[in-house]
């Protein structure tokens, strides 16, 4: 049973060593049924030290919204998915063809749009983690760590 924390905190770092946040990129959460992807949404931009934090009401509205408009995508509810999720930021050739799918789908919502308009993501390779959540993460403010290494041109 997936329980959302109040809130999660995303630090965004370079891959060199510094622990330096990075800003500008894109993060995402997806959710998981039996392993498998269920739902993802776009968080936001990191702030210029490389944190974004979202609250997990906010997440639990993006999926409502979401299910009201698909509907036979997203037949069962977030609390029905499995107890952990995953945070990732898109890189390179992945970010891009995404940012360019975005930019003509009248489905994806202007401030979305804006965020890969200006998101920084081409320039590193995708990454991920996942975090496990319980009751005892509830209200908790639960902290991920992205590490973001440069693309090798």
């Amino acid at each position: 049973m997936l329980v959302l924390p109040e809130r999660i905190s995303v630090h965004a770092v370079s891959s060199l060593g510094t622990q330096r946040g990075v800003g500008g990129v894109l993060v995402s959460l997806r959710t998981l049924r039996h392993g498998s992807a269920y739902y993802s949404t776009a968080l936001g931009l990191t702030d210029t030290e490389g944190w974004i934090r979202v609250g997990g009401e906010t997440i639990q509205q993006a999926f409502t919204r979401n299910q009201d408009l698909f509907p036979f995508d997203y037949r069962v509810a977030l609390e029905d998915c499995d107890p952990e999720i995953e945070i990732y930021a898109r890189g390179g050739a992945d970010f891009e063809r995404w940012r360019a799918e975005t930019s003509h789908s009248t489905l994806v919502r202007s401030d979305v749009k804006s965020w890969y308009d200006n998101a920084r993501n081409g320039e590193f390779e995708s990454t991920s983690r996942r975090a496990e959540l319980s009751t005892d993460t509830a209200l908790a403010d639960v902290m991920v760590e992205l590490e973001m290494r440069s693309r090798v041109p």
